[in-house]
């Protein structure tokens, strides 16, 4: 239904208005006893507000994981490869650090990254670096190890020929981030890669004798 609006006054008051409307503004017109009416603009079509976006909560806990970290991969791993004698980097991952005995409780969270550092004869190093501070946590040999193991992690890092920072940037170049694991999985370097703003993690597989990526995922979970 068109609702009509009444105008009130004497017809000269109307005659001054009319003559006005094609005016760009108008002012001064109606009684001056009379409130005045203001359009509100059109929304311009497709211009609709969406939805904020949902946060789902492995999203959110790569995002508070990220935002605790003050100490990036390769510092860590640099500080890791460091205390075992001629080491070599085999795998790095950001994660909370466990409760210690002092604090078993559910105190504040410390981020940390656990390393795998191995050394010239193939004997690995479990090496954990506090994120925040840097400092080097625990540094123990891995339990259970044998000889074939040993052999097998030996021959696999001498077949390398990318290194974990190569394959790292390789997947930063394609998308900018922050890197929170890498690892070796056959014959490629598994690496991934988390993005501020929405939070997924996107993982790449770099050859590890080419240095091409073979393989893109992205996680939006």
């Amino acid at each position: 239904m068109t609702r009509q609006f009444r105008l009130r006054g004497p017809p000269a008051a109307v005659a001054v208005c009319a003559a006005a409307a094609t005016a760009p503004l108008l002012t001064g017109c109606g009684n001056a006893d009379e409130p005045r009416v203001t359009a509100a603009a059109p929304s311009a079509p497709g211009t609709a507000t969406a939805p904020p976006r949902r946060t789902t909560r492995d999203q959110a806990e790569r995002k508070a994981l990220i935002q605790a970290t003050e100490i990036p991969w390769d510092k860590a791993a640099g500080t890791a490869v460091a205390g075992v004698r001629d080491g070599r980097l085999t795998e790095i991952e950001l994660r909370w650090a466990r409760p210690t005995v002092a604090s078993p409780g559910a105190g504040p969270r410390t981020p940390e990254w656990g390393t795998a550092v191995a050394a010239p004869d193939g004997t690995l190093h479990t090496v954990r670096v506090d994120a925040v501070s840097g400092q080097v946590t625990e540094s123990r040999v891995d339990p259970g190890q044998d000889q074939d193991d040993k052999r097998e992690l030996t021959a696999r890092l001498a077949a390398a020929t990318v290194t974990p920072r190569q394959a790292a940037d390789t997947a930063t170049g394609r998308t900018k981030g922050t890197v929170t694991a890498l690892q070796p999985d056959d014959a490629v370097w598994s690496v991934d890669v988390v993005t501020t703003g929405d939070w997924n993690k996107t993982t790449y597989d770099v050859d590890a004798r080419t240095g091409k990526v073979v393989r893109r995922h992205v996680d939006r979970d």
